[in-house]
C-alpha cells in the first residue's frame, strides 16, 4: 500500500466515470492529491475527444489521453525522475471547425444505410464514454465518426528526458509559441526567442499565462506565479516615470501605491506593472 491510497477515493471513481468531463475532474484531483503514475495509465489509451479553447481563443478538439499525458509528465518532473513507461501514442489538437468541415465531407461520399450504421455506432460510443455538452455535441460526434473512418492519425513516440515531452509535444509548442496572441500581453523571451505570453482571457480576472514546458519557461512561470499572487486579489500598482521606466527608491526596490486586482480594466497598467516585476529576474516585453 502506498501513502496515496488513503486519498485514492477522492478520485478512483472519476478516474472511470462514463462522462469525459467526469474523468478530466479525476485527473486534476489526481494532481491535487498525488496520485500515483500507475493510476493514470489506462487513460493514456483513452481517446475520447475534449473541447476546450486553444491559445488564441478558438475551439480545439484534443483526447482525453493527452490530458493524462501531460498530468503524468508533470509529476514526473515535479520528482527530476527519468521517462521509464515506454512509448506513448499522441496527436495533436484539431480545431473544431476542421473536424465539423471534414466529417461533412466524408459523409457525403456514404451510403445512406452505411451511414446510418456508423452514426449508430458514433451515437454509442458518444453515450458511453463521452457524454458531452450540448454546445460541444456536434464537435465530439464529427471527431468520433472520424476516428472510426480512420482519419485521426497518431504517433507512438517516447518523451525525451530533458523536457519529458514527445517530439510531437515539442513541435507543436514551438509553433503555439510562433503563432500571434491577443493584445496586449506580455512576451517572455528566451535565447531561442519566445518562451510564451501572459494575456487577458474573455472572462473579468481571468488570465492566461502561455508558456512552454522546457526548463527555462517553467523558471519564468515559477517567478511569474510569485508576482501574480504577491497581494491578495491582484498585483502592486507600480509607479513609471516620464521617461516610461518604473520608479525605483534608493534601496533599489520599485515604487508601489495600492494594488491593481486582477479583474481590473486597466489591463496595460496590470501588464506593465507585472513586467516591471519580472523584468528584474527575466527579459520580458509587452506588446499592445
Amino acid at each position: 500500500m502506498t501513502v496515496q491510497d488513503p486519498l485514492r477515493f477522492l478520485y478512483a471513481d472519476l478516474l472511470e466515470a462514463a462522462s469525459a468531463a467526469e474523468r478530466i475532474e479525476g485527473i486534476d484531483r489526481w494532481r491535487q492529491h498525488f496520485g500515483a503514475p500507475a493510476e493514470l495509465l489506462p487513460l493514456l489509451d483513452d481517446d475520447a475527444p475534449v473541447v476546450r479553447p486553444n491559445d488564441a481563443g478558438r475551439l480545439a478538439v484534443t483526447e482525453i489521453r493527452m490530458i493524462a499525458l501531460a498530468a503524468i509528465q508533470a509529476r514526473y518532473r515535479s520528482t527530476s525522475k527519468e521517462w521509464d513507461l515506454g512509448p506513448v501514442l499522441v496527436r495533436a489538437p484539431m480545431p473544431a471547425e476542421h473536424v465539423l468541415h471534414k466529417a461533412t465531407d466524408l459523409l457525403v461520399d456514404i451510403g445512406a444505410e452505411q451511414r446510418d450504421l456508423m452514426l449508430s455506432g458514433v451515437d454509442t460510443m458518444l453515450d458511453s464514454r463521452v457524454q458531452p455538452p450540448a454546445e460541444h455535441d456536434a464537435t465530439c460526434r464529427g471527431y468520433v465518426l472520424l476516428q472510426t473512418l480512420g482519419e485521426i492519425p497518431y504517433l507512438r513516440q517516447v518523451p525525451e528526458n530533458g523536457t519529458l515531452l514527445t517530439p510531437m509535444q515539442l513541435e507543436w509548442e514551438d509553433w503555439v509559441m510562433a503563432g500571434p496572441r491577443p493584445r496586449p500581453h506580455l512576451r517572455f523571451n528566451g535565447d531561442d526567442g519566445s518562451v510564451g505570453f501572459l494575456y487577458a482571457d474573455h472572462a473579468p480576472g481571468a488570465w492566461v499565462i502561455d508558456l512552454d514546458d522546457g526548463p527555462y519557461g517553467r523558471t519564468v512561470r515559477s517567478y511569474l506565479g510569485l508576482v501574480l499572487r504577491s497581494e491578495r486579489g491582484g498585483v502592486p500598482r507600480v509607479k513609471f516615470g516620464e521617461d516610461g521606466r518604473p520608479r525605483v527608491k534608493q534601496d533599489g526596490r520599485l515604487v508601489v501605491s495600492g494594488v491593481l486586482p486582477h479583474d481590473t480594466p486597466e489591463v496595460i497598467e496590470y501588464l506593465s506593472s507585472v513586467a516591471a516585476f519580472v523584468s528584474r529576474r527575466h527579459p520580458v516585453e509587452l506588446v499592445v
